[in-house]
């Protein structure tokens, strides 16, 4: 800034300042800001990953030990997800997959049990024969049996079979 006396330029001002605190400062501001950056990106990540824990890790966690079971075996218990995604539809499937294939290896197993059992006349082994090809034949094509038979022996040797949807039910000796 010139300094002037009477209309005559006799010198000038000049007025400085340091940047260096104003660095300091954009320094300090960039340096929180990236650390509010991290911190919520971390927050962000960590609330993702326990909301797809909960959404999608233990159905699948579920649907795993389900399959698991399945594999051994086990047709029981059904798998209750209460979704109306595809993980809920998987589960579904699961469990028709269990009827469709437990119904039929019960009435093989009944049937096989009262064979082996030497107490069935020719013509019922015959019949449980049969039975046990049309429920092997049916766990292969997968095609629906409304005629399929339960047959189980109770505690005093006597066998039982109910038979599908029409509800017959024998018992012999």
């Amino acid at each position: 800034m010139p300094f002037v006396i009477e209309g005559q330029a006799i010198g000038a001002l000049e007025f400085a300042a340091s940047l260096s605190q104003i660095e300091r400062q954009t320094q300090r501001i960039i340096l929180i800001s990236l650390a509010t950056i991290g911190a919520i990106s971390i927050v962000l990540i960590i609330v993702a990953y326990m909301t797809g824990l909960h959404w999608i890790g233990r159905p699948l966690e579920a649907l795993m030990e389900k399959a698991e079971r399945i594999g051994r075996g086990d047709f029981s218990r059904p798998i209750d997800l209460n979704r109306n995604d595809e993980l809920g539809s998987l589960g579904t499937s699961l469990n028709q997959m269990c009827q469709r294939l437990g119904t039929p290896l019960n009435v093989i197993g009944g049937r096989a049990t009262m064979i082996v059992s030497g107490k069935l006349s020719d013509e019922q082994t015959r019949e449980s024969a049969t039975a046990i090809k049309s429920e092997t034949d049916h766990i292969a094509m997968g095609s629906p049996t409304s005629d399929s038979i339960l047959c189980w022996k109770s505690t005093n040797g006597t066998f039982y079979e109910w038979q599908g949807n029409v509800g017959k039910h024998r018992a012999e000796n």
